[in-house]
């Protein structure tokens, strides 16, 4: 009676545990997120609630354990943020059930508790967990495969291996990365089978289970499509052809990037740092808040994870054989694991790296943790235990402490990130259902906050001309900046007859990160206008220079307190006065490459203007020569302290800078430098001028330069400012309202405005 009372304890807690993440969940529900494919499923999930979802090469349209479930809460509960989030939240509450079950079937109740305390407080988990992300359904249901798996060979239950075949297929028509499990799942059958713990006929029924599932998923494949093949058809096909058209456009292949992801304190290098240098003052500066709170979505798990799993090899604790087993497959192939291999000819294309993606290792690293706990209280003499006992108590309440502030830091950010399109829904909302609404077609929530009623008042104007196509009496509802790269951005400076009527702006009421929550949500804030009559004059933009500009120009520049010549064309200086190193350019540029992304434009168009510098961009060091300061350069802030190299002036060819002249006010987006090297001597530095015409422009000349460089004061960033720049507003030859100004070449390329 005594062994029951506690089983139902542990249970008892565990059903807490779930009940307190759901109703933490709703309370804080996220609703979609932009960082993610959360629109997407809203709006597919929208189509099948109406039966008009067709799957298509589109590649979202095939992930149906994600669409369906969003469907059938939609149609539960309406169309709200917690209907579109309650898979994501259910598929939490019950993987917390799930860990609890595999903890316990493989160790004990505690373990399996202790497990499941520390998984419902993973930081990535949680601030995922009340979205639409497909993450984290994927990992509820990559869990349920293991825990089948374990039951199965447990048991000896043919209907438990049965369903983890099944489950293993579906994991991927949740979202492709599920797809990781078949791999564990293979390796672990073998494994087993060669150390005589499954017979090969009980694997037999996980195979028969796989195959089940993959009927059914044909069947709804050929009546939503006609092709019974369609998941496996367009998954291949988008995942071979990486970069392409309507696809990702690249893939992160740096192997580095899941191992910051998950240690991002640089505990080593700062203590290494410290022993180096006997100082150890700033040895554990990463417990401030200000610095792990913002720095992280991990928090320390995995920190914690690197010492269980010595302890439990140290251990041999056998117990821990399945999570440690899980954890380093499904690790392994999110790191090396390929998203596409083709033989002829021969090509492995590394899987695409997003830190959402180690949700599918949450489960066993919360395991791991929950069974090195429970070993160090289980074994050795009554003072270890008691040790062990004060240490688990303390590890997992440092990691809960640590991961609360993360958590609703992300939610709080989210919040910001959606108050303006959910403000303008609520704005429109009170309108007559007739009023015509303009919006960008990518990634735009007010639909989804509208409930999709009347979607035929809705216009996307990424694909029009220019804003006399958007009639009078519409609303347009406008990002704060060019977003997304769209063709066409209506630019309300120069749109006749457009009002602003509202701007809303969140209350962030976060004091300490108010200025971090400000930036997340800076991207995504949009404004409401109203079209009160349209335009009529229109304004061309022709290029009269087609042909490359040739320049010659080499300069060789060091710093002297008495003589400071500086860069010339395209070049960049940078003082850095900790370490006293004058980075100094040495370029040769042969050709200033000026092209339109189109040669007519209407008043409060956008058009592109593609500036190219061909030539040689070499930078090095004066104390360490030939350093590779260009990948500094590149990489660093810096970037943002020259002018790109290209002046703006007008017709009498004055030199204008950011603060006058009658072109720069035009300017509205300016793309930070992208240099292209290669084994030739010849490199290509690339910068992107976003403008809009004006009637006022009529009769002028954009001119465009090389050679020109300008830096401004107010800043924080490294190099520019400070000595930097007392030594320049000094040196050069002229400083105009605070900027520093290096006389261009007079080498140009010419732009008229008709």
């Amino acid at each position: 009676m005594k062994r029951q009372s506690k089983v139902s304890l542990y249970l008892i807690f565990t059903i807490a545990l779930m009940l307190f993440a759901l109703l933490y969940s709703i309370i804080n529900v996220g609703g979609p997120s932009f960082y993610g494919d959360d629109t997407t499923y809203l709006e597919l999930a929208y189509t099948a609630l109406t039966h008009t979802l067709r799957e298509s090469p589109y590649i979202f349209s095939v992930r149906l354990l994600q669409i369906y479930p969003i469907a059938f809460f939609y149609y539960l509960f309406g169309i709200n943020m917690v209907s579109a989030s309650l898979w994501d939240i259910l598929s939490y509450v019950f993987t917390i059930g799930v860990v609890f079950w595999i903890g316990k079937s493989l160790y004990n109740e505690q373990a399996g508790f202790v497990s499941a305390l520390l998984f419902t407080f993973f930081p990535l988990v949680v601030r995922l967990s009340a979205t639409i992300s497909d993450d984290i359904p994927m990992m509820f249901v990559t869990s349920l495969a293991v825990l089948a798996m374990v039951l199965g060979e447990i048991k000896n239950s043919k209907l438990w291996y049965f369903s983890s075949g099944a489950l293993a297929l579906a994991a991927p028509i949740v979202t492709p990365e599920g797809a990781i499990i078949v791999v564990f799942l293979i390796i672990f059958f073998v494994i087993e089978i060669l150390r005589r713990k499954i017979k090969l006929k009980q694997g037999i029924y996980a195979i028969v289970g796989f195959l089940f599932a993959g009927v059914l998923l044909m069947l709804a494949n050929y009546a939503l499509s006609g092709n019974p093949l369609i998941t496996l058809t367009v998954n291949s096909h988008f995942y071979s052809a990486v970069g392409g058209k309507n696809t990702i456009p690249s893939t992160n292949t740096n192997l580095n990037f899941y191992p910051s992801t998950m240690f991002p304190y640089m505990l080593i290098s700062l203590w290494s740092t410290s022993l180096r240098s006997g100082n150890f003052s700033n040895a554990f500066s990463f417990l401030s808040p200000a610095v792990f709170v913002p720095n992280s979505r991990v928090g320390f798990y995995f920190y914690a994870l690197i010492i269980a799993v010595a302890y439990l090899l140290i251990k041999r604790e056998r117990r821990a054989y399945v999570p440690l087993l899980w954890f380093a497959i499904c690790f392994t192939y999110l790191e090396l694991g390929p998203m596409h291999v083709s033989l002829h000819p021969f090509y492995y294309l590394l899987s695409y790296r997003l830190g959402r993606f180690l949700t599918i290792i949450a489960p066993p690293t919360a395991l791991l943790l929950g069974f090195a706990i429970e070993c160090a209280i289980q074994k050795g003499s009554k003072i270890k235990r008691t040790f062990g006992i004060v240490l688990g108590i303390g590890g997992v309440v440092f990691l809960i402490a640590t991961s609360i502030p993360i958590n609703l830091l992300w939610h709080e950010g989210l919040v910001a990130q959606r108050y303006d399109q959910m403000a303008i829904a609520q704005y429109l909302n009170k309108l007559p259902t007739t009023t015509k609404i303009y919006m960008s077609g990518f990634a735009s929530l007010v639909e989804f906050y509208m409930q999709y009623s009347n979607l035929t008042r809705f216009y996307a104007y990424d694909s029009i001309y220019n804003c006399n196509d958007i009639p009078a009496g519409a609303y347009v509802i406008l990002p704060y900046f060019q977003l997304w790269n769209l063709t066409y951005t209506a630019n309300p400076s120069g749109c006749k007859g457009w009002v602003l009527v509202y701007a809303p702006q969140p209350n962030i009421s976060n004091s300490q990160y108010k200025e971090l929550i400000q930036q997340w949500s800076f991207p995504f804030e949009a404004r409401l206008y109203y079209v009160e009559g349209k335009n009529t004059t229109i304004s061309n933009i022709t290029s009269v220079t087609t042909s490359a500009t040739s320049i010659s120009t080499s300069t060789s520049s060091t710093y002297t307190p008495s003589k400071f010549t500086f860069f010339n064309l395209t070049g960049v200086g940078f003082y850095n006065a900790t370490n006293k190193l004058q980075f100094i350019q040495v370029n040769n540029v042969t050709q200033v490459i000026v092209s339109l992304n189109k040669s007519t434009a209407a008043p409060g168009e956008y058009v592109l203007l593609n500036v190219t510098f061909v030539g040689n961009f070499l930078w090095s060091n004066t104390t360490i020569p030939f350093v590779n300061a260009t990948v500094a350069y590149l990489a660093s802030p810096i970037i943002n302290i020259h002018y790109y190299g290209v002046e703006f002036a007008n017709q009498t060819g004055n030199l204008l800078v950011q603060n006058n002249g009658p072109w720069q006010r035009f300017v509205n987006q300016i793309s930070a430098p992208h240099q292209i090297l290669n084994n030739n001597p010849h490199h290509y530095l690339t910068v992107i001028w976003t403008i809009t015409p004006n009637s006022t422009m009529t009769g002028k000349v954009i001119k465009i330069c090389g050679g020109y460089f300008a830096t401004y004061q107010n800043t924080t960033l490294e190099g520019g400012w400070g000595s930097l720049y007392n030594i320049l507003a000094f040196q050069q030859k002229r400083v105009v309202n605070n900027s520093v100004i290096n006389i261009p070449s007079e080498n140009c390329t010419y732009l008229n405005v008709t």
